[in-house]
């Protein structure tokens, strides 16, 4: 019952509070109603809702975008002067440089260590919206800049489980791009004569009238490739070696655009660069299978 009137609020209601769309509260909704849900309630509302969506999210990406570079750098007289200056930009990526100068730069120590939790799970709900969310997916990455930040944020922090959140959200934005948005524009009227149960038709939807941005996604595989190489760590210690060694992201994309007939030997040539260049080996790879294995 409250999935339903949830649901109905989201894709009939003329006007709604802009909370009922902030991404944290789809995000959770995503987390009480299951995936299966999930995608219905995301589908119906960035139907509806376009715009407003659109905007909301894109105000967060554009801000972790604009702080892949951000305060790692630079001196502050004291942690108070950080914080301000931090939080003047709202931002969740700011939480995360903010952590690695406080251990880095102010030499907290272990006692900091519980001030991850905040950033850890802000990620892992970001993720688990994008996972659900084929526009989501596409709206983050579009351009290089929020990829960019994934990749820059995994290289200079070491906390682990804030590396596993950095891996599942490039993993769900990557893999969402495969699934497309769906095209209600082409689907036709009798569909909606063989459904009596509106929710199922909109399951039915999910699956057809897509249109998967392959080019790009493949753009995305050699942007990663070239951004991995310019890092100053090692490149078996990069965001790219995890998501090709510990995921079975190519694989998934593999399958997808063998599966629309669209796997070209530029896409092919994408795959083996990424693969060369992180060092991957099958024989000694272990991918994860889904990602809800890597969730923590």
């Amino acid at each position: 019952m409250c999935f339903q009137l949830l649901y109905r609020l989201l894709t009939v209601w003329p006007s709604l509070e802009a909370a009922l769309l902030d991404w944290v509260f789809l995000s959770n909704a995503v987390t009480e109603y299951g995936t299966e849900n999930g995608r219905v309630l995301l589908s119906g509302a960035w139907k509806k809702n376009n715009d407003a969506l659109e905007s909301s999210l894109g105000l967060l990406k554009d801000s972790l975008g604009k702080l892949k570079f951000g305060f790692c750098v630079g001196s502050y007289e004291n942690i108070e002067d950080y914080y301000s200056v931090s939080w003047t930009f709202g931002s969740l990526w700011s939480n995360w440089l903010m952590m690695d100068f406080v251990v880095s730069e102010l030499g907290a120590g272990p006692e900091m260590a519980k001030n991850w939790k905040q950033p850890i799970e802000q990620l892992q709900m970001l993720g688990r919206l994008i996972r659900v969310s084929p526009e989501a997916a596409e709206l983050f990455m579009a351009g290089t800049d929020f990829l960019d930040a994934l990749i820059h944020g995994y290289e200079i922090n070491i906390h682990p489980d804030l590396r596993t959140a950095i891996i599942n959200v490039a993993y769900a934005s990557l893999t969402g791009i495969t699934e497309g948005k769906a095209n209600y524009s082409q689907i036709l009227i009798m569909l909606f004569q063989r459904f009596h149960n509106f929710l199922l038709l909109e399951r039915r939807l999910m699956y057809i009238a897509k249109t998967p941005k392959y080019t790009h996604l493949i753009d995305q595989i050699y942007h990663l490739k070239t951004a991995t190489e310019s890092q100053k760590s090692k490149l078996d210690d990069s965001l790219a070696a995890r998501l090709v060694t510990k995921t079975n992201l190519l694989r998934v994309i593999r399958q997808s655009m063998d599966k629309s007939g669209v796997l070209s030997s530029r896409a092919n040539a994408a795959f083996s660069a990424l693969e060369e260049t992180t060092g991957f080996r099958p024989r000694n790879s272990k991918a994860v299978g889904h990602l809800s294995q890597i969730y923590v």
